[in-house]
């Protein structure tokens, strides 16, 4: 199930909105459900990370950015990258971790910066775009993919097939998060 909820934020007060995201451990009620949907019916639930970039304290440290429930444990919680020619870079509006308790997440990164996409204003236009919301439909493929190669996986397997897939190290500026970029042929 892809989802990219999107989240009111006021951008005139990101620094509320950064203080707020410090304390998403998924313990609230919208992480809280999302867990439980993807336990009790086994489904793949990806959810975007967000937007709001990167945190800092007045003091420079970084802190997390991670808005709900893009921190709840099952689920599959997707940054986006801008590829380069040799080290992938973390996208500057992706959210990044850790959680507000501490994990790791978002748990892989896709293709979010420029991506062509539907116009939802226009039956035949296209529109070029840039979000983790461009980002997670990719690995919602992924998923599919892999549900289509072996009909009953567990979403508990898809999410470990998923992260065990993805290649590792080649994303540059993550801080706070797995390095894994999806990899299609994990599926």
């Amino acid at each position: 199930v892809n989802n990219s909820w999107g989240a009111y934020t006021d951008t005139d007060d990101m620094d509320f909105t950064c203080w707020v995201n410090q304390f998403n451990t998924g313990t609230d009620a919208d992480s809280v459900l999302v867990d439980e949907l993807a336990y009790t019916y086994g489904a793949s639930w990806i959810f975007s990370a967000g937007n709001n970039g990167r945190c800092r304290e007045d003091d420079g440290e970084l802190t997390p950015s991670l808005g709900t429930p893009g921190v709840a444990k099952n689920v599959i919680t997707v940054g986006s990258f801008r590829p380069m020619t040799t080290m992938h870079q973390r996208s500057d509006f992706s959210s990044a971790g850790p959680t507000g308790d501490g994990r790791a997440k978002p748990d892989v990164v896709a293709p979010g910066a420029q991506i062509t996409s539907a116009d939802y204003l226009d039956d035949e236009g296209y529109v070029i775009r840039s979000g983790t919301s461009m980002a997670a439909p990719h690995v919602a493929g992924v998923a599919a993919v892999m549900r289509q190669k072996q009909p009953e996986p567990t979403g508990a397997e898809i999410y470990k097939q998923q992260l065990d897939g993805a290649t590792e190290g080649a994303i540059d500026q993550l801080g706070g998060s797995p390095n894994l970029l999806l990899y299609k042929d994990c599926a």
